[in-house]
């Protein structure tokens, strides 16, 4: 019941990621009279965009890789636990192919991402570039695309960690009093200082 409330915390998340990524573009392009068409502001904001996500990615594939070498390196069979948790065991195995999943993801968005800049400078360089409706919605997608894989890393990473909170407090026992630092209990006196 555990690995489910988890499971479907992300897949809710998934399911906003994957709205903002195919319907709302496609509610533009299908609906919208004001075509979608290249300009420098544009240009120069998507790129940004497309730079932060790719220094994101770069730092994220570093700890990944540096993650899975390390594991790899332990010499641990791939079928020991590495880890013990209330939700399961994970196993050496396990966190290296999580770990080379989470690579393979940041490499296709990279890959997006370079592609969709490389354009996007080769049209800022055209002396009187047109409106490229084509361009400004790949850059678009692809700077979406790259916004929705940093907030879909985070909402992985984090979401284990919550369930293991509620995990905790859950097994609390629940007949103990609350005692908030700072509060006397009942029955005791409250202290004084000189």
């Amino acid at each position: 019941m555990l690995r489910s409330n988890a499971n479907s915390a992300y897949n809710s998340v998934a399911l906003a990621v994957a709205t903002t990524l195919i319907i709302i573009p496609a509610t533009f392009a299908l609906f919208d009279d004001d075509e979608l068409r290249m300009s420098d502001d544009y240009a120069a904001l998507v790129s940004a965009i497309s730079l932060a996500v790719l220094l994101i990615a770069v730092v994220d594939i570093h700890f990944s890789v540096s993650k899975a070498r390390a594991l790899a390196a332990s010499g641990q069979p791939l079928t020991a636990v590495a880890k013990r948790r209330r939700r399961g065991d994970r196993t050496y195995g396990d966190l290296i192919r999580d770990h080379m999943e989470t690579l393979s993801v940041w490499l296709t968005t990279c890959a997006f991402l370079i592609t969709s800049l490389a354009l996007l400078t080769l049209w800022a360089a055209i002396e009187d570039h047109g409106p490229a409706r084509w361009l400004a919605w790949y850059s678009f997608l692809a700077a979406s695309y790259g916004l929705s894989v940093v907030v879909m890393a985070g909402v992985r990473k984090v979401i284990p960690e919550v369930q293991e909170v509620l995990d905790l407090v859950r097994a609390m026992p629940s007949d103990t009093p609350a005692n908030p630092a700072g509060t006397a209990q009942e029955g005791s006196s409250p202290s004084t200082s000189p």
